[in-house]
């Protein structure tokens, strides 16, 4: 709602437990706020890359650490501007301000604000996108991380010699 001024819409893409009421909590929210109009819920989504292709930001805000940050990092590697909670993986997926945008968990206003830059400033949006592709390309690709594990079984594999 803060942003509300700006032209967008929010695509919340993903599956969700029917018994939670989790989802209720989020519908009475917009409602509340006067978004729905603004923030959809289609539920789970069976092609990714063509969600993310359709996105001009992905955001990934979830308010428990993720292990990795996937959903950063396929979004980058398809040149798309990722804004994220800054834990878990996506410190080590994205460089804040380089890369992506890291903001506080749980901050509303440092959100919006990330928000609003990307969606008001091209010039930010077209850095972030074609930077956080390259990041990915140098570090996230499958050879590269495969490489990198092995390495470091031979390193332990030749430290217990």
């Amino acid at each position: 709602s803060r942003i509300r001024s700006l032209n967008w819409i929010a695509v919340c893409a993903g599956s969700h437990d029917l018994k939670s009421s989790y989802l209720g909590s989020l519908k009475k929210m917009v409602v509340d706020k006067g978004l729905e109009n603004r923030i959809l819920f289609p539920g789970n989504c069976e092609d990714m890359p063509a969600a993310i292709e359709l996105s001009s930001i992905v955001v990934s805000s979830s308010s428990e650490p993720e292990s990795f940050g996937r959903t950063a990092v396929e979004a980058q590697s398809m040149n798309r501007p990722v804004i994220a909670t800054a834990h878990g993986g996506a410190i080590e997926t994205i460089s804040h301000n380089k890369t992506g945008i890291l903001v506080k968990p749980g901050s509303v206003d440092e959100m919006a604000l990330a928000l609003k830059n990307l969606i008001e400033n091209k010039e930010l949006y077209a850095a972030l996108s074609s930077q956080g592709r390259d990041r990915v390309k140098r570090l996230f690709t499958k050879k590269v991380m495969c490489e990198k594990t092995l390495s470091l079984y031979l390193l332990e594999f030749s430290k217990n010699k």
